[in-house]
């Protein structure tokens, strides 16, 4: 019978599992620029979040929906089992329409577009979390950084 757990793309964390990066199959079409962000990360031992998988609905092998940079930097990075969210269990054609990058938009996209603006929310986390601590201090780095901010 085919499933579909749409509470994964919401709630991810809710449907984690850990799979062994041997049965998950992924498009190598990414970003090197966002895998190696996410190395980084992992370094700092920051958590990636859960990768989003469809499984193959004859054999217990599985395909990325979301998480393609993620999964390559923690296969890169020697992790044996990862933390996925299985969406369901579809049809072999969707199954390999998601294996093999169909569903994904172009590492242009990610690179150009998706990176700029996870940058921006991680700078702009940071800078919350400065001002928390600290207010001055953080207001000081903001006119540093952008002397206009206050001034017309």
């Amino acid at each position: 019978m085919r499933q579909l757990n749409l509470d994964v793309f919401i709630n991810p964390d809710k449907h984690k599992q850990k799979i062994s990066v041997d049965k998950i199959l992924v498009d190598p079409k990414v970003s090197r620029r966002g895998v190696k962000r996410y190395k980084i990360m992992l370094s700092k031992g920051k958590s990636l979040g859960t990768v989003i998988v469809i499984k193959h609905p004859r054999k217990d092998v599985y395909a990325v929906v979301d998480g393609h940079h993620r999964f390559y930097a923690q296969l890169e990075s020697g992790i044996k089992e990862i933390d996925c969210a299985v969406v369901g269990n579809f049809s072999s054609f969707m199954f390999y329409l998601t294996k093999d990058g169909w569903l994904q938009p172009p590492k242009e996209v990610t690179e150009y577009f998706r990176m700029p603006i996870l940058k921006f929310r991680e700078d702009l986390d940071d800078y919350l979390k400065k001002f928390l601590k600290d207010p001055e201090k953080a207001k000081k780095l903001m006119l540093k950084r952008f002397p206009k901010l206050l001034h017309d």
